[in-house]
């Protein structure tokens, strides 16, 4: 199977996004979709996210690094098929297929709960030659990451923060900025109901800031990358028999098993 057929087969067209939408996000390295999961999705997200968080390691809770203060649960794919639209939704697929039209795959779907106190991070790129490898021209992405919101995401709850056209260069917020943790003069803050989800480019300079409220900020994020880049779970390797009866011959390509 080659990219073109998977994505047909999924519904994946490039009609999904309007020109404005693609223009958006081609110049500001993200792009907002409201009301994308129904308050009943988002309600059972939660509820499930919760229970498999139960059986984790620690009961899922990151102390220290770039996650402390959060609930981890990974391999989401695996562990229920709940969260199979967060791979599959056509409209969400048309825009990751527009910031990498070279292919992709999934590199990992987990989720994320920031409690009070937690989640300010340094601003970053999802990207990083530190941590991959080299970009030579702006044009060039690796990766899409797609920020699906289970909770508001306001100003008070530490709403992901967005350096918009940070993607379109190729310096990293340690060229420009002494203490990362510090607000850009650039960035904006990127807020959404329950049920909205977020796409944007690897290259995106963003980061989460801390949540000042008394209630967890609860995401989920599917990472997708080119397809001759690393994956951050193998899927192949991680892929269960019932995981594999269970999704499309398509989808099986996206995962690149």
């Amino acid at each position: 199977m080659k990219m073109r057929a998977a994505l047909d087969q999924m519904g994946v067209g490039e009609d999904l996004l309007s020109a404005k939408e693609t223009s958006f996000l081609d110049e500001n390295g993200y792009l907002v979709f409201p009301d994308i999961l129904t308050r009943d999705q988002v309600r059972i997200f939660n509820d499930r996210l919760a229970a498999l968080a139960e059986k984790e390691e620690n009961s899922g809770l990151v102390e220290e690094g770039f996650q402390h203060g959060t609930i981890v649960v990974l391999d989401l794919v695996n562990k229920d098929p709940v969260f199979d639209i967060c791979i599959s939704h056509p409209r969400i697929l048309a825009a990751v297929d527009r910031v990498l039209p070279k292919g992709f795959r999934l590199s990992s779907l987990c989720s994320r709960a920031v409690l009070p106190e937690g989640g300010h991070q340094d601003l970053h790129p999802d990207w990083h030659p530190a941590w991959w490898r080299d970009r030579k021209q702006p044009s060039d992405h690796f990766s899409c990451n797609t920020l699906w919101m289970l909770d508001d995401f306001t100003p008070d709850n530490g709403a992901t923060r967005i350096v918009p056209g940070s993607h379109l260069g190729l310096t990293f917020p340690e060229d420009e900025m002494e203490d990362m943790q510090q607000p850009h003069p650039r960035e904006i803050c990127v807020t959404g109901t329950a049920g909205t989800v977020v796409v944007f480019t690897g290259h995106t300079w963003h980061s989460g800031v801390k949540n000042g409220t008394d209630a967890p900020r609860r995401s989920l994020t599917a990472y997708f990358c080119r397809r001759d880049q690393p994956q951050q779970t193998d899927q192949r390797e991680a892929l269960r028999p019932a995981t594999s009866r269970r999704l499309s011959q398509a989808t099986l390509y996206l995962l690149d098993v």
